[in-house]
């Protein structure tokens, strides 16, 4: 019972009423007093005296409360209160009243009443085996004092080291399912409200019975009951008789596209009684011989092409064994080995054709060829498509050439080629008549000299026949 002290009214000429408690708090079907003391003239006497709440008419007469009020006073100073049997509905302020043989008086601010179970509240509220929980006794108003309180489990008490709380905490097992209450010491006749804590579990003491026991006669009926303890009930039945490995399949996660530097993990599964003991992986049909190949699971970090392949695995039991279907491993990567070749091979003859071609390596296809030049002026795009064609090659077509391969994954580059032309007939011709015309040009020109010099050798004979006739 929790109390708050105190409500006093103080009248004149000494008429006085002082309730001990403003606040109680009780539990529902005990009993609880309510203290109280009054005061009035000396030269008055009490005749009458009684209790009210929201009406002024006496307790003692009031049908609900009929038989359960009890006045403890007296008709001098002490008007305590007790109220029996107490109900959720009895949570109201209480008045004390009394009369004397010369006036009335009653008592204003009361003591309220808070009538309060004890209410059991579980967390969680679903409980699995193996889980941390606690039961905590909840109640509408706070009890005075510090109150023992009590756990029942099936309405026996509990002995537990901590049992005075007002929680109890332990690690679920499914033995400690059932209705679970809680009490308060001193007030063990009083019942509360109990909560069903049901854990939940896997399925345990799993067993088979033969119905009809004994020898059984070939021809005869035979009927195989299986037997298990789980919460909540067991869903399905599975009945197994010795048997290889069957059933094996492989999965691989993550599902979808495998793309180069991915990790990668196929996993073994099947179906055997007892239960495999051994697994083996297979690559392209020979077996994987790391430690990893005898595992369940087989996990392939960082993918490269070289990975890929059919895989399948094979579970071993003390029965047989049992292989699965082959699972494909197509590893996706960006292209590589990018790398460009000319066609015709060897000297390229000005005014011929020349096709360039691309080859790259890549999963999926390439779907997109690009292709570039560059001289020591820059670099220009120069068309696209696998293969490149220059008829009629020039000088100015010569250069590097490289090509550009993509798909979805990536792109890469070919190293530069570098093409250049040699002059074709047309250039021999025509230094052929410059060098003969630089010839005939020269012979001329000597002559010429040859002639000048003769020339001018007779005109110095001329001249020097004549100076010898005139002499």
């Amino acid at each position: 019972m929790q109390s708050f002290c105190c409500s006093s009214v103080l009248g004149q000429d000494g008429w006085s009423v002082s309730y001990q408690h403003e606040r109680i708090c009780a539990l529902k079907g005990s009993s609880v007093d309510m203290p109280c003391t009054y005061s009035y003239p000396y030269s008055n006497r009490v005749e009458t005296t009684f209790w009210f709440v929201e009406e002024t008419a006496d307790l003692a007469e009031t049908p609900e409360y009929k038989g359960r009020v009890e006045y403890r006073g007296n008709k001098e100073h002490d008007c305590t209160l007790r109220v029996r049997g107490l109900r959720k509905s009895d949570s109201k302020t209480y008045f004390f009243r009394f009369l004397t043989n010369r006036d009335k008086y009653y008592g204003q601010g009361g003591s309220t009443l808070s009538v309060t179970d004890l209410q059991v509240e579980v967390n969680p509220a679903t409980v699995t085996e193996g889980q941390r929980v606690t039961l905590t006794c909840r109640t509408t108003c706070t009890l005075s004092g510090s109150p023992a309180f009590i756990w029942y489990k099936n309405k026996l008490p509990l002995s537990t080291t901590n049992m005075y709380n007002n929680y109890l905490q332990f690690t679920a097992s499914s033995e400690d399912s059932g209705s679970y209450s809680c009490g308060v010491r001193d007030h063990e006749n009083l019942s509360f409200p109990a909560v069903t804590l049901s854990v939940r579990y896997a399925p345990k003491s799993t067993s088979v019975s033969v119905s009809p026991s004994g020898e059984i006669v070939e021809g005869s009926s035979v009927t195989l009951i299986c037997i298990s303890n789980a919460n909540p009930p067991v869903q399905r039945y599975t009945w197994f008789k010795n048997n290889a490995p069957k059933s094996t399949s492989v999965s691989v996660s993550p599902s979808g596209e495998i793309v180069e530097g991915s990790s990668v993990t196929l996993t073994c599964s099947s179906n055997a009684n007892p239960p495999v003991q051994r697994y083996t992986w297979f690559k392209n049909s020979t077996a994987i011989t790391s430690w990893r190949g005898s595992e369940q699971s087989y996990t392939i970090k960082d993918i490269k092409p070289l990975d890929s392949g059919e895989y399948y695995c094979e579970a071993v039991n003390g029965v047989g064994s049992g292989s699965s279907h082959s699972k494909l491993l197509n590893v996706q990567y960006a292209p590589k080995s990018t790398s460009v070749s000319v066609s015709p091979s060897g000297e390229i003859v000005e005014g011929s054709s020349v096709t360039l071609t691309c080859s790259s390596n890549a999963n999926p296809p390439v779907h997109r060829y690009t292709w570039f030049k560059k001289n020591d002026t820059g670099v220009w795009q120069t068309g696209s498509g696998q293969s490149l064609n220059v008829s009629n090659f020039r000088s100015w077509n010569s250069g590097q050439y490289y090509c550009e391969a993509e798909n979805k994954h990536g792109v890469h580059n070919s190293t530069a080629l570098s093409i250049t032309t040699k002059g074709g007939q047309t250039e021999v011709i025509l230094t052929a008549v410059g060098i003969t015309a630089c010839v005939l040009l020269v012979l001329l020109a000597v002559l010429l000299w040859m002639r000048k010099s003769n020339f001018r050798s007779k005109s110095k004979e001329d001249t020097g026949n004549t100076e010898q006739d005139k002499e």
